[in-house]
């Protein structure tokens, strides 16, 4: 059995057909401008096959596509055709972010920051965020609520595609705030017979809290909170929520372009 995105990411854009892409990108772009930034280079943190970071590419942004998970990045990297405009993608965990500048903007979709171990490892990670945010830059991110892994814990679903079904079986602890996902997934080859792979992805639920004292931590502060990918605020018991954080302006904790290049 392996943990993270390994046996899934092969089949991980025919598991989420579900999800709007475009939608998000143009979403996450008026999010920005509404809070005053008109985003250059983004960097798309915990990208997975990369396809938000095509669709950020397509409307004529310059990004980076950031994950710690290489058979991830390896379907991004198939997928990177467009030589006008191509991502570059890096593989590196939040926690352990290193880039060679700053970014406008980052983004971080689909409950990636709920991946996240711990309040420790949160804190390490925004403060990298931070670093690499021009001052003013804006940080966008979802999470998914306590709430919501509270609802799905002892519950199990399957989805299919063509040559492929993957099962899901939520469990929450709610002494860690830890939701584990056990994934069986099983996969077609050419003569019909079926393989069987065993994933399990862990999320963390955080508090608002914890969240903004992570931000404040990395020189950002929270100025939005939305509904799933929505200019509107959340719902009552919306069990996914929009974050928008923006860089102090008065911070030194970012780092320059120049710096990081050692010019």
């Amino acid at each position: 059995m392996s943990t993270g995105y390994t046996a899934l990411a092969s089949c991980y854009d025919s598991m989420t057909p579900d999800v709007n892409y475009s939608r998000y990108a143009e979403t996450l772009l008026k999010l920005t401008k509404k809070y005053g930034c008109d985003p250059s280079i983004v960097l798309d943190l915990a990208c997975g096959t990369g396809s938000l970071s095509f669709e950020l590419a397509s409307r004529g942004l310059e990004v980076i596509g950031v994950d710690a998970s290489y058979d991830m990045l390896s379907q991004a990297t198939m997928k990177n055709t467009d030589e006008e405009n191509p991502v570059l993608f890096l593989c590196q965990s939040m926690e352990d972010l290193d880039l060679y500048g700053t970014v406008s903007a980052v983004y971080c979709c689909l409950d990636s920051v709920n991946h996240l171990s711990g309040v420790n490892a949160l804190n390490k990670a925004f403060s990298k965020v931070g670093l690499f945010l021009e001052p003013g830059g804006i940080f966008i991110f979802d999470v998914i609520t306590r709430e919501r892994m509270e609802r799905l814990s002892g519950q199990a679903f399957v989805r299919e595609a063509e040559g492929v079904f993957c099962t899901y079986r939520y469990l929450f602890d709610p002494k860690t705030s830890r939701q584990h996902v056990d994934l069986d997934i099983f996969t077609a080859n050419r003569q019909g017979l079926y393989r069987r792979e065993a994933e399990t992805v862990t999320e963390t639920a955080f508090s608002l809290d914890e969240l903004d004292t992570a931000l404040a931590r990395g020189g950002m502060d929270r100025v939005g909170l939305h509904g799933e990918f929505a200019l509107r605020a959340p719902r009552e018991g919306e069990e996914r929520i929009t974050v928008v954080a923006k860089r102090n302006d008065s911070s030194t904790h970012s780092i320059t372009t120049n710096q990081k290049a050692g010019k």
